[in-house]
């Protein structure tokens, strides 16, 4: 979904962004890039299947906690089974054998709480001030994974 900056809408409304918007802009990055990275949210329901079906990897990115993990565990069992799919943890540490069996999905990376990351969002920033970080790092190892599998 797009803002009312982005699309000219009223103030505090939200106009869906169109799918052949979204199939023309993700075929155009898959021609110029050997990995895009798409971070849509859950509640993207005309476009969840549309997009995944153009990915390689399906990776959730939730809370260790209940309602994160069920929530994670109701979307990718919506997926098909052929399509690679994790779990990225953010937060708290839990031990991620227990969140493998869960959600049906391996833990393929933790990402740790680094302060301010929300805020650094929302002003367009990007989730990462210095490349020095803990967070920066696991981002790194994140990447890595999904560009050479993980096990």
């Amino acid at each position: 979904r797009a803002g009312p900056a982005a699309w000219g809408g009223a103030v505090g409304a939200e106009t869906p962004v169109p799918p052949s918007v979204v199939r023309e802009a993700l075929s155009a990055a898959r021609r110029g890039h050997d990995t895009v990275i798409v971070d849509l949210p859950r509640s993207a329901e005309g476009l969840l299947g549309d997009v995944v079906a153009r990915c390689d990897v399906l990776l959730v990115l939730t809370r260790p906690d209940v309602a994160g993990l069920t929530s994670a565990s109701r979307l990718l069992a919506r997926w098909p089974s052929h399509l690679a799919a994790g779990v990225v943890l953010r937060g708290t540490r839990v031990d991620p054998h227990g969140v493998d069996s869960f959600v049906g999905a391996p833990v393929v990376a933790h990402l740790p709480e680094q302060r301010g990351t929300s805020e650094s969002v929302d002003l367009g920033l990007g989730p990462l001030r210095s490349f020095r970080t803990p967070y920066a790092r696991a981002c790194g190892d994140l990447l890595d994974a999904v560009r050479h599998g993980w096990s």
